[in-house]
């Protein structure tokens, strides 16, 4: 026993040791962007364009910080506390104000369809918008040009699912994908995937990621009304 508790102890430390290191190596780039545009923003002879300029990506640079330690801090405490009652209308408003937000390389595109009745769920809305967001960030970066975030009822459920057309990933990844620190991109943190499933479980609810033969990738959350 004594020696089960200190291998937990352990691995508790390497997690946290490992996640440290990544949360460390997120921040420290978009931090310096910011601190550059701030650097910017306090020269006098800054003519309305650029410092607009400037300061736009300076709240973007802000947004990614505060979105990492986010993410960050739901894996951490590994709960999310259920706070709102909402509509389904409610959620979905919520979604689309936060994907008009995103960054979208020319070429890209970002649709949302809804077909929602009047349902009502508690939930914790930051935590799932933010899920939502994740899933639709990592489509784009992953190369995909178009991004579906289709949100409708199934039964005694709300369900959401996030269709792309990207280079998918093999059957066999699946699993791993939904492992902490697990990553296929060389700035990522690996906590996209685990972060979603944590909030999905926090919500009683179902997280599954698949990638169909042909093609893309489509990711279902299914929330309990």
């Amino acid at each position: 026993r004594h020696l089960q508790a200190q291998l937990a102890h352990a691995q508790r430390l390497s997690a946290m040791g490992k996640m440290v290191a990544s949360l460390a190596h997120q921040i420290r780039t978009p931090l310096s962007a910011a601190i550059l545009y701030g650097g910017h923003l306090s020269q006098d002879d800054l003519d309305d364009e650029m410092r607009q300029r400037c300061t736009s990506r300076l709240m973007s640079r802000l947004t990614h910080l505060e979105q990492q330690v986010r993410d960050m801090l739901i894996f951490a405490r590994g709960e999310t506390r259920l706070a709102e009652e909402l509509s389904a209308e409610t959620l979905v408003s919520a979604i689309d104000s936060a994907l008009e937000g995103l960054k979208v390389a020319p070429g890209s595109d970002v649709q949302l369809d809804s077909e929602v009745r009047d349902c009502r769920l508690m939930c914790n809305r930051d935590a799932l918008v933010g899920a939502c967001t994740n899933l639709v960030n990592n489509s784009l970066e992953a190369g995909a040009t178009r991004v579906a975030v289709q949100v409708y009822p199934a039964g005694a459920e709300l369900v959401i699912r996030v269709v792309d057309n990207g280079p998918g990933f093999p059957s066999e990844e699946a699993a791993r994908l939904m492992e902490a620190f697990y990553t296929t991109k060389s700035h990522g943190t690996g906590l996209g995937l685990a972060v979603v499933q944590a909030v999905l479980k926090a919500h009683q609810g179902r997280f599954a990621i698949e990638s169909p033969e042909q093609g893309g990738a489509v990711a279902t959350l299914r929330l309990p009304q």
